[in-house]
């Protein structure tokens, strides 16, 4: 689908995103990289919140971006495009809730109990939990487990330990709510994003019960010697469907090391942001919409860069994938479920050069044009990059954990390197709706790519082996 045509779908203006050149050339210019900014920060994108259709537009936008760059398709079914198959939890009417003892009693959502996690629904007997060793044996999809005066952050700690993690297994969950009633009438909103795995270790109801409500389930047990609850909290799975977009340019060794041709470099940035949001105590028209400009369409802009200028450039020794991710802001899925289901086996990658936020220069590492790394101590690139005489520093915000935030943590808890380059400033738009398309400095931004490139062609030539420094590479999951 041309990026035409998803700007018609989706009512973008016309002029705000003029046709990719149809001839690349090795250049880095600002007007391209404006362009795509621009076009990713624009309203009509609805801050690109993942799972929307404005954060499927962006995709697609990408995708057909990477093939004019005239890289290869490494995404599913030889596309560009990598499904991230989020469902997103839907409660269609007001969740029901009924106490089945000698004295039967409907319970009322949002005085009784309010839903803390969803299914659909069905009938369970119930088993009291004081104390930890109350908990079954094992897990029944017909018992509700009860906490009396357990509230959840410590019932979610005794199930862990238990082996039934979110209460998995059973077919209802109860804690005290931190009030006497849980006062909330309305109906549940609409769910987190999950991946289907995540989905069904969670899909176990979770409700929170109030004081008067949780008396009656009490006594009915101590009194009966058993009660059950029947509920429907009228939930459904909806699909929500994400994508990362990948791209591939094949690396060509040189005779004197050909192993280079099967190691590969992962280039990434994320390309989601918050979406829309209400901001509280603002007026009926104040903005809204999170652009994300800085965070991370100027990322996304240096990447889709990068690419043009490799793909025009000699062929890389090393492979180079141009991962553009979505979801970040959730919990950085999207990179999370690449290395799941990578393009090129994680054996095979020594490298994830990450780029988050390089829209406005940082003055404390000189200001424009020159860009940080996080975890500079950790690994062999900070000395080589000051060794090449390149604009590049160490991370002068340690306190702020940045090597921690980004997509690049998922590589390094894999054991590969893993690093961000930034010129990320502490600006008070960030995470706001003021972080938009007119608030970067495109000159810097231009600036900042080229020295990114000049980075990047160090470890895509072979010129830089990624290696962690004795005693500094995090520990490992495989």
């Amino acid at each position: 689908m041309s990026v035409k045509r998803l700007l018609r779908l989706f009512g973008v203006w016309a002029g705000l995103c003029a046709p990719l050149a149809a001839q690349v050339t090795p250049a880095i210019l600002r007007a391209d990289l404006e362009e795509h900014v621009r076009f990713l920060a624009s309203d009509e994108l609805a801050g690109r919140k993942a799972g929307s259709p404005e954060s499927v537009a962006v995709a697609h936008y990408l995708a057909e971006a990477l093939a004019e760059c005239g890289l290869e398709p490494a995404g599913d079914d030889k596309s560009f495009l990598q499904l991230v198959p989020f469902q997103r939890e839907r409660y269609s009417a007001l969740p029901e809730l009924r106490l089945l003892a000698a004295q039967e009693r409907n319970a009322t959502h949002g005085a009784d109990f309010v839903v803390r996690q969803g299914s659909p629904g069905g009938e369970v007997q119930v088993v009291l939990v004081r104390v930890a060793e109350d908990l079954p044996d094992e897990a029944d999809a017909e018992t509700c487990l009860c906490f009396v005066a357990v509230h959840r952050s410590r019932a979610r700690s005794w199930l862990r330990k238990a082996g039934f993690s979110h209460g998995r297994g059973f077919g209802l969950v109860l804690s005290p709510a931190r009030r006497e009633s849980p006062a909330n009438p309305e109906p549940p909103a609409v769910g987190r994003l999950h991946l289907p795995p995540q989905t069904q270790e969670t899909s176990v109801a979770w409700l929170e019960y109030g004081e008067e409500f949780g008396a009656l389930i009490v006594a009915a047990v101590e009194e009966e010697g058993r009660a059950s609850l029947a509920f429907d909290l009228h939930w459904e799975l909806q699909p929500r469907p994400s994508f990362n977009v990948v791209g591939r340019l094949p690396g060509v060794a040189s005779a004197a090391r050909p192993e280079l041709a099967r190691e590969a470099v992962v280039i990434s940035a994320h390309h989601d942001h918050l979406g829309i949001r209400a901001i509280p105590g603002a007026g009926e028209t104040a903005d809204t919409i999170f652009n994300g400009a800085d965070d991370d369409a100027s990322g996304v802009a240096c990447v889709l860069e990068l690419a043009a200028a490799c793909a025009a450039g000699p062929a890389p020794a090393r492979e180079l994938i141009f991962l553009l991710a979505t979801a970040e802001e959730i919990g950085i899925v999207g990179t999370t479920y690449y290395l799941d289901h990578p393009s090129t086996p994680l054996e095979e990658t020594v490298l994830n050069l990450n780029f988050e936020m390089l829209g406005r220069p940082d003055e404390s590492i000189g200001g424009s044009g020159n860009l940080w790394l996080t975890g500079g101590a950790r690994t062999n690139l900070l000395a080589a990059f000051e060794e090449a005489k390149l604009d590049i520093f160490d991370d002068p915000h340690p306190q702020q954990n940045f090597f921690q935030r980004s997509d690049n943590i998922v590589f390094v808890r894999r054991g590969i390197v893993g690093q961000t380059l930034s010129s990320y400033n502490l600006h008070k738009d960030y995470h706001t709706p003021r972080d938009d398309a007119d608030s970067l400095d495109y000159a810097h931004l231009e600036a900042a790519t080229k020295v990114a490139f000049e980075a990047l062609s160090l470890v895509a030539t072979g010129s830089l082996d990624p290696i962690w420094l004795p005693g500094q590479q995090p520990g490992q999951r495989r």
